[in-house]
């Protein structure tokens, strides 16, 4: 008898499907067997992988736009145009910007650790050392002007505004470089006392009054023809009080009626002609120009008279 051939398998894995009985007679499966079962979709764990992934990219992002501020923000402080020092209860430099190292004409390295005193004009050291003294015991934010010495260069005029820190154990100056002011308000003084000579010295008489109507100007030739110079009266006592009379040289001027009065009220006057009777001097004629002042905008700023002295060489005849 010929024995049959037992059935030919395949060498290649069978897909397996259904269920596997074990020895003990449970039920898996078949794809435990054969294989890792694939993720299923909107799996617990994978829904929390995605969810991290987001939470990560969003505080990349963030993180991306914090160093950018930190940036815009170290860019701010190294070069604006003031210095920033942080200076402790000695005056010792905790920390500067480069503008400040620049104002002190030092490297940041150098400067750092040094006095800040040590680095101003001889004459406002004592005043320094007083002014942080009084920004440490009050607390309150304070101010001053000095000069910062620099070697080899001309020293150079600062304000500085300090506070104290909220640890108290150290304060904050802001120290801005006033030169161009310093120079502006230098040339200004220049041009006043110019402007004052000019009018103290010149041969005409000057009287002018502010906005408010109060005489604010006597120059040196109209003290001289009055006996004396501006007072705090009223604008109706003028012509009293500084002995003004009409061009006859008898009839007194009324009240209010004198040239920089009737300027102030917004009058135009030309060669007006009155007289001059000063105590203890002869009678003197005068003619007076006389106008408001008004700014740019038309605004009043007060009134102003220029008189000539035209008395004869033999004096008035009474």
């Amino acid at each position: 008898m010929i024995a049959s051939r037992p059935p030919k398998t395949s060498t290649s894995p069978a897909k397996q499907t259904g269920t596997l009985a074990t020895p003990g007679g449970d039920s898996l499966p078949a794809a435990s067997v054969g294989g890792p079962i694939p993720p299923s979709e909107g799996h617990p764990a994978d829904l929390r992988c995605a969810e991290l992934e987001a939470e990560n990219e969003k505080l990349r992002s963030e993180l991306a736009k914090a160093h950018a501020t930190n940036d815009r923000l170290l860019d701010f402080y190294e070069f604006a145009p003031t210095g920033f020092f942080s200076l402790d209860r000695d005056g010792i430099i905790i920390q500067l910007n480069l503008t400040g190292a620049a104002l002190m004409g030092g490297s940041r390295m150098e400067l750092a650790g040094s006095r800040f005193a040590d680095r101003l004009a001889p004459c406002d050291r004592t005043g320094f050392v007083a002014f942080l003294t009084q920004i440490f015991s009050s607390g309150a934010r304070a101010s001053c002007e000095l000069s910062i010495e620099r070697k080899d260069r001309p020293p150079v005029p600062v304000a500085i505004e300090a506070t104290l820190a909220p640890n108290r154990q150290e304060c904050r100056a802001v120290v801005m470089d006033i030169s161009t002011r310093k120079a502006i308000e230098e040339g200004l003084r220049h041009e006043k006392q110019f402007n004052s000579a000019i009018l103290e010295y010149t041969v005409n008489g000057v009287v002018a009054c502010d906005a408010e109507g109060r005489l604010a100007v006597f120059n040196r030739t109209a003290r001289v023809w009055h006996g004396f110079g501006p007072e705090n009266i009223p604008m109706s006592r003028w012509s009293e009080r500084y002995n003004l009379f009409a061009a006859d040289g008898k009839t007194p001027i009324p009240p209010g009626a004198d040239p920089v009065a009737r300027a102030f009220r917004g009058e135009i006057l030309r060669d007006f002609e009155m007289v001059i009777r000063a105590k203890d001097q002869p009678p003197r004629k005068i003619t007076a120009n006389a106008t408001p002042i008004l700014d740019e905008q038309g605004k009043k700023l007060g009134a102003v008279a220029v008189m000539h002295d035209i008395t004869p060489p033999e004096g008035l005849q009474d």
